[in-house]
């Protein structure tokens, strides 16, 4: 791995733009601040904003880089021109230089400044869909006559649909025997379905095994084992008293409750199997069947008395044994074939309907994108995007999928006269959940002609904590797994951040403390849930404790007194984060859990929906009843009868509503909204329930995301046919859950979430835990091969081998998960470790991150040779 070029203050304002950056910022290190002062310099070069694309993931990231680009070439034109100062060091280097040019060329970057501020409007700075979205418009892309309207955020519905219409098709067609085939294969619609879904969102994927059988083929070949179960039928009538008396007699066999070879369950066992064998319907095999072959009984007798018994090796169980393995091999065979057959049929499916109704996806802005570049002609389109912006950065880059970066790699790499910054830090890639794939930054990595860049100063945290964070991933040479593109440098601290340092009583505190999970009574580990309970309870009273001392001004941070808002908790669901509340709450400390949750899937949610469904219908009585005992009107059962009993009430209530609706037909839905705030006085009824300001913030962000749909949602049907379907399938990131500001909470807030974030005080209770990818019969495995490339195996012979790769994966990105918890902290953080739940089951503390961090001796090949890193014990 070639050396990588350090960029401290000074070294990115001289280094050069040209050709492929790989950037990487560490944890803290400023990552937003190298964006724009690149994009400064770019534009004292003369590239102006319409030329300079800047691309990054979400909404509201693009905004914030828009708002600190303009601040920043604002902040640089005042210094330059001496109107200024402002403690920055980069600007300081840079007007040291500015004084050294010549006059002119400094009137020119002056008149530079001045004009990229003018035109920041045209700025190009978005989500890859915007740009791929102005791509298509811009470009006239062939192929996409036929899409021009709607851009779909989610076509997840459309996948639903278009599952169910694919299993109507093929199951009505099948005969009995097929049904059931298809049926014992599938065994539940809806994990199939997810297994679809599942696919779907993984981009650019091969399939294991390679050249499935169609399913009719699979039948046909079924249906040639007929003969040989036949067969077995006549001799099951020839032999079945001699059979039944081996069984039953047998010294070797095992007894046990759950076999059917005990003695209360034989006799059904043989009742069952005599009737399979009497109805002439021999597809599908019975259960029964499969215990009957030499290799079931021998699997099923005892260790001391097994290959004992002679009898056992009889030719009907031999027989068995033949037909049940030819059997399985293509039963086996069936739900990988009906997966990928559902897939590829359910992808045309989809694309016809959005062809005929001229919607787009977001996943289909990138596609098309991608597959334009890479035609024949696409690299006439790349020459004449790479001329509109010679200029291209692309952040948070370890999030990049497949797909996404084949569209930058063809515009960008192996060309020049371009400026390519792929800026991002591969420690902190944690969203593969929801596509994005660390192994693309590899591949990156490893390019020719890409340069890579660290950023190594971290002006977050304070020494100490640095300190350990570097410790923690020292610990072992290959501590990131994947060490051949991810290797952890130790970063540095910043001299302003010697004051942030925890202090009780005047003396300074460690920047980590360990608290070692105790073992139970017995000595063994602590199950999970008394090992949650117990490290609940301590959180909670370490906390209060904190809080307590802030008041009486014996903790401290920056010589301000440490507030319940100091301190946040970070957990890995969402039900951990409810469970840390409730422990907060009963010691009475405020606190406020945010986890993956959706904000439509709220309590507010299904009560505004009463409400909003009453105001459609104002003389529905039934949807009124509905409102008024909502979760945000909450009448109880008394009020209720009281209004029933009282004519005039009924019709004060109905009048409420009339005016709501009328308002909402004659001047839209927010004066609606505001309307009803007020004339039902939903912010004073929510004050007076727990979790009051997490309550409003739901029903106010709620009210915000129905005003933006109503823009393009006619009428009021619609608009509450698009609330439904949102409340019963919402993956928008615009309907997360939001955080308050209020400083008097503690945060309960997920990992993934925390990203990007930064608290005073951090505690991580729950990092002995993990989630590994287990073995299952139904459930296709996703991993990446040697050459980096994501594959899907639905089911081929090796998918042992894959499970082990998938967790091997799996338990990388745990680790870049700790790290990212670890990171978050500007002062202090608490963390939890020890040995708890049952060892050598799936999801223990031994085979988490920090047990391979910590303890294992296992070499990263070696986790696809064994189970994963286990404690060592002295």
């Amino acid at each position: 791995m070639s050396e990588a070029l350090l960029l401290n203050t000074e070294a990115v304002l001289s280094f050069d733009l040209g050709g492929v950056k790989l950037i990487e910022a560490s944890a803290g290190t400023g990552k937003t601040y190298t964006i724009t002062n690149l994009y400064l310099r770019h534009v004292l070069q003369g590239t102006m904003p319409p030329q300079i694309l800047v691309v990054t993931f979400t909404n509201a990231a693009t905004e914030e880089l828009r708002g600190r680009i303009r601040l920043r070439l604002f902040q640089a034109l005042q210094v330059l021109r001496g109107k200024d100062r402002f403690d920055d060091e980069f600007l300081a280097h840079l007007l040291s230089r500015f004084k050294t040019q010549p006059g002119e060329l400094q009137q020119i970057q002056i008149q530079r400044l001045r004009h990229a501020l003018a035109i920041m409007d045209q700025a190009a700075i978005s989500t890859i869909h915007s740009f791929c979205q102005r791509m298509i418009q811009d470009h006239a892309l062939p192929g996409l006559q036929y899409f021009e309207n709607e851009i779909l955020v989610d076509d997840s519905e459309l996948w639903q649909q278009a599952i169910k219409d694919w299993w109507r098709r093929h199951t009505y067609s099948l005969n009995a025997s097929e049904w059931l085939l298809l049926k014992d294969a599938i065994k539940d619609f809806d994990s199939f379905a997810k297994n679809i879904i599942d696919i779907r969102q993984k981009s650019l994927c091969s399939f294991h095994p390679e050249g499935l059988q169609p399913l009719p083929d699979l039948f046909t070949e079924v249906y040639s084992l007929e003969p040989a179960l036949g067969e077995l039928a006549v001799q099951w009538d020839g032999f079945k008293q001699a059979l039944i008396e081996i069984v039953k007699s047998s010294k070797a066999l095992s007894r046990a409750k759950n076999l059917p070879y005990h003695e209360d369950n034989i006799d059904g066992f043989f009742e069952r199997l005599d009737n399979y064998f009497r109805s002439q319907q021999l597809l599908p095999v019975a259960d029964e069947l499969s215990y009957l072959s030499v290799s079931a009984l021998h699997q099923h007798s005892t260790k001391t008395k097994r290959g004992s018994d002679s009898k056992l090796e009889h030719e009907f169980f031999r027989a068995v044994e033949a037909v049940v393995n030819d059997l399985q091999i293509l039963v086996t065979a069936i739900r990988p074939a009906a997966l990928r057959n559902a897939f590829e049929d359910c992808r045309k499916q989809v694309l016809r309907y959005k062809k005929v109704n001229q919607k787009l996806s977001y996943e289909d802005l990138i596609n098309f994108t991608r597959q334009a570049l890479q035609a024949p002609a696409g690299s006439r389109l790349a020459a004449i995007i790479r001329k509109q912006y010679p200029v291209a950065m692309i952040d948070e880059f370890q999030d990049t999928d497949q797909a996404q970066f084949s569209i930058f790699s063809n515009l960008y790499f192996n060309q020049t006269e371009i400026s390519l910054a792929l800026i991002g830090d591969p420690k902190q890639a944690i969203y593969s959940f929801r596509g994005g794939d660390i192994f693309t930054y590899m591949q990156a990595r490893q390019a020719p002609l890409v340069e890579h860049c660290v950023l190594k100063t971290n002006w977050r945290s304070q020494p100490g904590l640095v300190n350990a964070v570097n410790q923690f991933f020292s610990n072992r040479n290959d501590p990131f797994i994947y060490s051949e593109s991810i290797n952890f440098l130790a970063a540095e601290s910043a001299d302003k951040n010697r004051s942030s340092v925890l202090l009780i009583d005047e003396k300074p505190q460690p920047a980590l403390t360990l608290w070692q999970i105790p073992a139970g009574a017995d000595l063994k580990p602590l199950n999970k849930e008394t090992a949650s309970d117990k490290l609940n309870a301590a959180v909670a009273a370490e906390i209060v404790a904190l809080i307590k001392g802030g008041e009486s001004g014996s903790v401290s941070i920056d010589g301000e007194p440490l507030i319940a808002g100091n301190i946040a908790i970070l957990v890995r669901t969402s039900s951990q984060g409810e469970a840390m509340r409730q422990a907060l709450v009963s010691r009475g400390v405020g606190a406020i859990a945010i986890g993956r949750d959706k904000v439509f899937n709220s309590e507010e949610s299904a009560g505004l929906s009463l409400l909003l469904n009453a105001a459609a219908h104002p003389v529905k009585r039934r949807k009124l009843r509905l409102a008024l005992t909502s979760q945000l009107l909450n009448f109880n059962h008394l009020q209720m009868l009281d209004i029933s009993d009282n004519e005039q009430s009924w019709q004060d209530w109905i009048e409420n509503f009339k005016q709501l609706h009328n308002t909402w037909v004659s001047r839209g839905f927010i004066p609606m909204f505001q309307q009803m705030l007020q004339t039902l006085k939903l912010a004073e009824k929510l004050a007076n329930r727990d979790q009051a300001e997490r309550r409003l913030t739901n029903l106010l962000h709620l009210g915000e995301l129905l005003q933006q749909q109503s823009l393009v949602s006619s009428g009021i049907d619609n608009l509450l046919n698009w609330f439904n379907q949102q409340q019963q399938n919402n993956s928008s990131e615009e309907a997360e859950l939001r955080l308050e500001s209020d400083h008097s909470l503690v945060k309960i807030i997920t990992i993934h979430k925390s990203k990007g974030l930064e608290f005073p005080v951090v505690f991580l209770p729950y990092l002995w835990d993990c989630y590994p990818v287990t073995a299952s019969r139904n459930d296709p495995v996703y991993f990446h091969d040697d050459d980096f490339n994501a594959t899907i195996d639905l089911g081929s012979a090796a998918i042992g081998q894959h499970y082990l790769r998938a967790d091997k994966e799996r338990l990388a990105e745990d680790v870049r998960l700790l790290y990212v918890a670890l990171t978050r902290a500007r002062s202090k953080v608490y963390l939890a470790w020890g040995e708890a739940g049952s060892r050598g089951r799936g999801g223990n503390s031994t085979q988490t991150a920090l047990a391979y961090l910590l303890h294992s001796t296992q070499t990263p090949d070696q986790l696809t040779v064994t189970p994963a890193a286990g404690i060592v014990h002295a």
